[in-house]
């Protein structure tokens, strides 16, 4: 017991104290380099991949504190800041996974930079930079200028909508909005797509359309789907699809049914990542512990008369603010994963010490759920009304028990961050003494039927949870949103967030 309990304390501290390099910070470690040379790694898997003509290439490796085991990755990007931020975050996701200490710049292009000072490394991007306004840019700025698709292409292109987008084309979401799959292709080794909804048809091609040439791996995009009908190749039924619908998200908007600031709150903005300040700072194993009568959630409908059995394994996370909280992470019948539950617990300690005090203070509980058959990316978050907790029941990868936690990957890291904010709030939302439910309807009353978020409009409660979340991101994080949304949200709920002005929360480890 003792033993696990050190090991726990041992990597909380790793998490929490070890020196994690910033984005474009060469790395100094002699062993590791070694690990890298021994290995051949920079001429077998890096020098390959080097392709001037297409962007530049950046690498970023770390180690373990033993030295054996290590990580990577790499990024391909015609702007070289836009690339050290993917190849950067795409390392940072490795940590964890493979108790790196840190993540560090390896090499630019054809360059190792590793041991380098800062100039060396200004040097090699300045030849870059200048290297890249002197060419032509061969990538297309306008969707008409994409080379059409080959019969492969389109075949591929076919594979992934029938296999990944006509499902989520087919839900309720999706059919309201304007929903768009682009897909761009060479041949069949690089290929990429994206998919957006909005709540109007030029919004929603215009980001599908930007998201996917971002790629570097393809030089032109096209539109292969709207709603859940592919339309590429047949102009006549692309037309006749636009047609009908704008003539349906007008109907809707001349209704007021769009009478919110963002459809999906903040799903474009990236608010929290792993690198965001966080007052956790240690995790304690307690005990084994089978809990009755638990909430089954594992789909999006569930049933919430359905209970479970909640076997666990119980820890308790300590802040530098002297606040505590128990976190019980589930495990499967029959196979007690300690390690992957101390994981589990330590993931979600780091994100809960990243939140506002004032939102932490009255939590107690957090139920780590292993059972999710639902994956929309962040999966199913609940709170239970009047008790001082919430569940997460995060999809894993392959919506297998044993599969990888999906809030772990950098792209969704912000997003289940926000909702654990939403969540949070929901739990205060019934503590009266801190929020006065005569005065919340007043403001609500008195912003008349605007809302932040879509899902705002569901009810008081969630209208709540949405708009409190907006307050912290306006309020807090407002150099990250647009100046467009941020007039938006001043203008549709001036008397919620008055409301929670007046307050004074207690907002460490957040500033303005």
């Amino acid at each position: 017991m003792m033993k696990k309990i050190l090991g726990v304390l041992l990597l909380s501290l790793l998490w929490c104290n070890v020196g994690i390099a910033a984005e474009k910070e060469p790395g100094t470690d002699k062993k590791c380099l070694y690990v890298f040379e021994r290995e051949n790694v920079f001429e077998r898997k890096f020098l390959p991949k080097v392709n001037k003509d297409r962007g530049v290439f950046v690498t970023y490796v770390g180690c373990n504190k033993y030295y054996d085991d290590w990580s990577w990755d790499y990024s391909f990007d015609q702007d070289i800041d836009a690339a050290h931020k993917k190849a950067y975050n795409g390392c940072l996701r490795e940590m964890d996974e493979y108790n790196l200490t840190g993540c560090h710049l390896f090499s630019i292009d054809d360059v190792i930079v590793w041991g380098k000072d800062a100039a060396f490394v200004a040097k090699v991007e300045k030849e870059i930079k200048e290297r890249s306004t002197t060419k032509v840019a061969k990538k297309q700025t306008k969707p008409e200028d994409a080379e059409p698709l080959n019969k492969r292409c389109i075949k591929l292109g076919t594979n992934e909508f029938n296999k990944k987008i006509k499902k989520i084309a087919k839900s309720r979401d999706a059919k309201r909005s304007a929903f768009v799959f682009y897909f761009g292709c060479e041949n069949s080794n690089d290929w990429t797509w994206q998919w957006k909804l909005a709540d109007d048809l030029d919004e929603a091609k215009e980001k599908a359309y930007k998201a996917c040439v971002a790629s570097t791996r393809v030089k032109n995009c096209h539109l292969f789907s709207i709603g859940d009908k592919i339309v590429y190749g047949d102009t006549a039924l692309r037309t006749k699809i636009e047609e009908k619908l704008i003539k349906k998200l007008a109907k809707r908007k001349e209704s007021g049914a769009i009478n919110y600031v963002q459809q999906f709150l903040f799903s474009e903005y990236e608010l929290f990542s792993k690198m965001s300040p966080t007052t956790f700072k240690k995790l304690t194993f307690n005990e084994e512990k089978n809990i009755s009568n638990i909430v089954k959630r594992t789909v999006r409908n569930s049933d919430w008369s359905k209970k479970k059995t909640f076997r666990s394994f119980s820890f308790t996370a300590e802040f530098e603010d002297n606040y505590t909280a128990k976190i019980f992470v589930e495990y499967e019948k029959g196979n007690k994963n300690f390690d992957k539950a101390e994981k589990e617990a330590l993931f979600f300690s780091h994100m809960l010490g990243q939140m506002p005090y004032f939102l932490r203070e009255y939590n107690d509980k957090i139920y780590v759920h292993n059972d999710n058959s639902y994956d929309d990316g962040i999966g199913l978050w609940w709170a239970t009304r009047d008790k001082l907790e919430f569940h997460i029941n995060a999809p894993r990868k392959g919506l297998k028990p044993s599969g990888r936690q999906r809030c772990r990957e950098v792209k969704l890291y912000s997003f289940c961050a926000q909702v654990m904010v939403h969540e949070l709030a929901h739990v205060i939302q019934d503590r009266t003494g801190i929020i006065s439910p005569s005065k919340w309807k007043k403001a609500r009353k008195s912003d008349g039927k605007k809302y932040v978020s879509e899902y705002a409009k569901t009810n008081s409660r969630e209208d709540f949870a949405e708009s409190l979340t907006a307050w912290v991101v306006v309020r807090y994080k407002s150099d990250v949103i647009s100046e467009n949304d941020l007039k938006k949200f001043n203008e549709f709920i001036p008397n919620r967030l008055k409301l929670f002005d007046e307050i004074n929360f207690n907002m460490h480890p957040m500033s303005n």
